[in-house]
């Protein structure tokens, strides 16, 4: 879920939001991407991090809000170095110079199983359609995990069927609503809105590369035996 981004100001509004997840005040990081980190993958990042140059892990949320949308807390980790610094050492798809991070120290990462925590939202709109936006979203990252294991999804697509067609037609009344049509889908397609959830008929990025719309998507997870 982007066209979010770090917010300006921890402002009053912000401060309400962490204070419900953490009992610590945000602070602004610096991203100094390390060459063996990847986009998402803040976790294994920081632990190689330290493995390398000493420090420790300190755990919590990145911070993202679409101001009179919504914000979100994302679990996230950053580095903290011998000197008592935090660096962010994962790069962002946005090439965001720092972010918004929220301490929490509760809010560990599971090695094990390869489980990250579920986002916390909240609308800052009373539109239905943004509340509608963020709960399917929720349910169909609720629906990963509890099909991840050693940070693998597996599950048979029928299963998936109710909850990704609730997201996809959920993204579609939010597109219309408040992106525009020549803007990037939030998605993570790459393409425009207009040509993606945006469309008269929202359409689905499959795992193959092959994109339907959401009839044909049914009509395609209804067929046993399918994994994603």
């Amino acid at each position: 879920m982007r066209n979010s981004s770090t917010p300006e100001k921890a402002t009053g509004e912000v401060l309400r939001f962490c204070a419900g997840i953490s009992p610590h005040t945000p602070v602004y990081v610096p991203v100094v991407p390390e060459e063996w980190a990847s986009p998402g993958e803040c976790f294994p990042s920081v632990k190689t991090a330290v493995e390398r140059k000493g420090g420790r892990m300190v755990t919590g949320w990145a911070l993202w809000m679409w101001p009179r949308v919504y914000i979100e807390a994302e679990h996230h980790a950053v580095h903290e170095t011998e000197g008592g610094k935090l660096l962010d050492v994962t790069p962002k798809h946005a090439g965001e110079g720092r972010i918004l991070f929220l301490r929490d120290d509760t809010a560990d990462f599971d090695f094990a199983t390869g489980k990250a925590k579920q986002n916390v939202r909240q609308p800052l709109s009373s539109d239905p359609a943004v509340a509608e936006y963020l709960a399917a979203a929720a349910a169909m990252s609720q629906f990963v995990l509890d099909h991840t294991e050693n940070r693998i999804a597996s599950f048979d697509r029928a299963k998936s069927a109710p909850t990704a067609l609730r997201q996809i037609r959920a993204a579609h009344a939010f597109m219309r609503k408040f992106v525009r049509p020549d803007s990037f889908c939030t998605c993570a397609s790459g393409r425009k809105v207009r040509r993606c959830c945006g469309m008269e008929e929202a359409v689905v990025p499959m795992v193959n590369g092959i994109r339907m719309t959401p009839s044909q998507f049914e009509a395609a997870l209804m067929t046993t035996g399918n994994k994603v």
